[in-house]
Parts: C-alpha cells; structure tokens; sequence
C-alpha cells in the first residue's frame, strides 16, 4: 500500500521552500558606486555605476546624476515602453538632499528579438539614464545618494537583474566639478535625448482615419512633419528609418497597439502613417495622447536626432457611430479601408456570441495538445478509469461536477482580471504566473504529482474525514475541474 496524502504536506512545504530560493547572485551585497548583475553562471551580463557630475556639492547647486549602465556584448535593456517583450528599466532614488527632475530617457534603438516575431525598444552596449538634481539648501556635511537599479536584461534568454549602488559626496561652501570624462559622459549622453519639434522650427500634425477611436477599431493615423518656412528650409530634412517599423518609436498607449507602417517624403517635410488597434475591453475614453519620437536628419549624411511627438488621440465610447476620414494616405498602409476599421453601432460590438462558443471550443481542443495540460489530463484519466463500473447517472454526475469547477473558477479568474483592467492594470488571462511565489507553487505541486505518478505515494484532493471518505466524490471531479483551470490558463 502507498502512503497517504497527508504525510507529503511536510515534503509539499520543503520544495515549495526549495523552489522559491533567491539566486546566488541577487546584486552588490554592500553597495558602492559600482556593481554588477545578472548573472549567466558566473558571468554578469550588466554592470553599472552611480555617475555625478561633481565631486563636491554646493547649496542651491543644480547637478546631474546618473546610472550608467553596460551590458555584454549581444545584450540590451529596455527603454521606458520596452515593446512586445521585456520590462521597462527602472531607478529608485533616495536622494534627500536633493529634488530630481524627471528621469531623461535618450533615444532607443529598436530590436527584433525571436527571429524577428518581436518589435522592442531598449539600448545595446551602455547608456546613461539621469536626472538633474538640485540641492537643498539646508545641505550640510555629506549628502548620500543612493539608487536601486530594476532591470531585464536579454539576448537569446532574458535575466532580471537589480543593483544597489551607493555614493557620498562633501557638501562644501564651493563646488567642485567632477573629472573631465565624468562631464563629458554626460554631455554625450544629453546629445542623444530628444528633441522638442518646435525648437527647430518645425510644425507636427495628425490625421486619424476616424474622428474617435473606439474600443474595438483597426485605425490609422498619420504623423506629418513640415517646415512652415518653405520647402528651402527643409532641404535636408528627411526621415532616418530603413525600415517602416523603426519610423516611429512609441510610447506605450493603455489598451492601445499602434506602430508605423509606411512613409512617405514630401516637399516641405514627411509623412509617417501609423497602424492601430484599441482594444475591445477598453472602457473607453474620450481623450487619450500619440507620445513617441521620430528618427530624423537634417543633412543627408548628418547625426539622428529624435523627435518628440506628443499629439491627441481623440477616443469614443463602444457603439457609437464613427465619422471616418477618408485620405488618399491611408494607401500607403496596405490599401486599409477605413470604413472597415470603423464599424457602425449596428456591428460594434465585435466578434458575434456564436463565432465566440466556436472559437473557445477550437481553443480547447488545442489546448489539450499543449504539454501544460497533460498533468491534468492524467489524473483525468486515472478518474475516468476509476468510474468504468459506475453507473451512467454518476458518470454524468461527475462530468456535470468537473464542468462546473472548470466554469466557476475561470469565471472567477475573469471577475478578477475585469476588475483590475477597470481598476487600470494592464492585465490579461494567466497574468499569475508572472509572480514567482505563484510559479513556485504550481511547480511544486508538479513534482508532487509527478512523484504520485510514479507510485511514491497517492495524491487525493480530499483531507482527511467522514465528510470526504469517497475517493471518488462529486467534490473531486469538481476541484479536478479548479485544478485544470489553474494549471492550464496561460
């Protein structure tokens, strides 16, 4: 006979313990001005240092600090809107004698990452992410400056890195400037920021292929650059993308995908026409903004400067007719329709209830196929053999018992994530298993069933007592039910 259930909790608990141990390598254990994580055995893929443009600080005294960042060869971290993939890089400051300004992201490149199914924005090689930071004046003796730097850094694989870095600096009647390569880090670093559009003279414009976009619509929008001086003015203007998907590098848009798709030179400037979908489950909203940068040059073979694009993205509610703008632009996106992008109140609320039952049981027929789903399969299976003497009513009874796991808990799963979409987080189906504890979990209770499989002992979902003395109650087929769900929602 094999053991019981109950003894293995112990065992459950140590592998559970087991699974969610730290690395070795989590980042500096005492933090200084430099250090290094993610590690690839025993290799960082990222170091980084605290920079600061002075070596002793002044009251009143405007500086810049920040983090310089460099990654190994083939490595890249992710810009502030990382793309289809990665996590922005985030820095958290503890500064008290000081207020900084906003964090000033230089202008990323754009990588294609598994075998180019994937657009992202990041940075190859190093880059300086800083602030400007102005000095209290009731600053005396030393002011420490720290900062903690999240991180994802990837090449074929991805690793998460976090580094805490830690600097002091004399707080004097006079300033002292830091070393000349110091200063000029930062110099060449400010070169490669942004730009406002206006600065230079130049005038942005927009046209969306509705008058608002609704939860739901395929549209298009166009991005006109000019030169309100005349065509002389803008001799050399042109746009510096090989590539359409590199003329424009958007910021990230809540329930909004949008990239380019085509451009198109004209006399006084250019044009960028971009593709985009709002999402269905959108609440709607009646104004949203068009924020990215635009690669351009001004000489033929002059430095890239990127502009900054912040224009209005006009949004309307589900099931409200749409005023569609016709253009000749909307050529340049594939001969897209506007019309078709834009469905009237009769057909907007999407994909009909039929098409939907249909497409889930196709999914579900897939998903058995997919190897997250066998476990459950087997215990299925092990269950379905146990009922082979039963009556026909009981089977029944035990598939009515199984459904309604699978229905309660994905209907609670979808109560949550509609609520934390309402209560604006960016969420989606198996949004869980991006919390380690929780991946930690279902590995371990793998292994367990794992374990049961090969006989070391016999897993039930029953604790012990009179009220689930039947192994083969109604109670099990529906937990069984809970349990695919959980295990198999990605």
């Amino acid at each position: 006979m094999r053991a019981p259930w109950t003894p293995t909790i112990a065992a459950t608990l140590a592998l559970l313990a087991l699974v969610g141990v730290s690395p070795a390598h989590a980042g500096t254990s005492e933090p200084g001005p430099r250090g290094a994580d993610a590690f690839d055995g025993d290799d960082p893929r990222v170091e980084a240092e605290l920079l600061v443009d002075a070596e002793a600080l002044r009251p009143g005294q405007t500086v810049r600090v920040g983090v310089l960042l460099v990654m190994d060869p083939g490595w890249h971290v992710y810009w502030r809107n990382s793309g289809e993939s990665g996590l922005p890089t985030e820095l958290e400051w503890d500064f008290p004698d000081a207020a900084l300004g906003p964090l000033r992201w230089p202008a990323p490149r754009v990588f294609e990452e598994s075998d180019g199914f994937l657009t992202t924005y990041g940075y190859g090689d190093r880059v300086l992410l800083s602030h400007e930071a102005r000095i209290s004046e009731g600053a005396r003796g030393r002011a420490r400056i720290a900062v903690t730097a999240d991180f994802v850094t990837c090449h074929i694989g991805c690793i998460p890195g976090r580094i805490e870095l830690l600097r002091e600096l004399p707080v004097a009647s006079v300033a002292r400037p830091a070393p000349e390569p110091v200063t000029a880090l930062f110099d060449a670093w400010e070169a490669r920021l942004p730009e406002d559009p206006q600065l230079r003279g130049l005038q942005l414009e927009v046209l969306h292929s509705q008058r608002e976009v609704r939860p739901g619509d395929d549209f298009r929008s166009a991005i006109r650059v000019r030169c309100p001086d005349g065509a002389a003015a803008c001799a050399g203007l042109h746009l510096a993308a090989g590539r359409d998907k590199e003329a424009f590098l958007p910021e990230a848009i809540p329930t909004v995908e949008i990239g380019a798709v085509a451009q198109q030179p004209e006399e006084d400037g250019f044009t960028v026409v971009l593709a985009g979908h709002a999402s269905p489950d959108d609440p709607g909203r009646f104004e949203q903004r068009l924020r990215g940068l635009l690669p351009v040059r001004f000489a033929e073979r002059g430095p890239v400067t990127h502009l900054e694009v912040d224009l209005p993205l006009p949004r309307g509610l589900a099931g409200q007719p749409a005023a569609v703008v016709e253009s000749p632009l909307w050529t340049l996106a594939g001969g897209f329709d506007p019309a078709a992008g834009a469905p009237d109140a009769a057909t907007a609320g999407g994909t009909s209830l039929l098409v939907a039952f249909g497409l889930a049981l196709l999914g579900g027929l897939i998903l058995n196929l997919m190897p997250c789903v066998l476990p459950v399969l087997a215990l299925k299976v092990f269950h379905v053999a146990e009922l082979a003497h039963r009556s026909r009513r009981e089977v029944v009874g035990h598939g009515a018992a199984y459904t309604g796991g699978v229905l309660a808990s994905m209907g609670a799963l979808a109560a949550i994530v509609l609520g934390l979409r309402a209560a604006g987080t960016a969420v989606g189906w198996g949004f869980q298993f991006q919390e380690p504890l929780f991946v930690a979990g279902m590995a371990t209770v793998l292994v367990v069933f794992a374990l049961n499989l090969f006989g070391v002992f016999e897993v039930t979902l029953q604790p012990a007592g009179a009220a689930f003395a039947d192994a083969t109650g109604y109670r099990r087929s529906f937990f069984e039910g809970l349990l695919a769900v959980v295990l198999a929602t990605p």
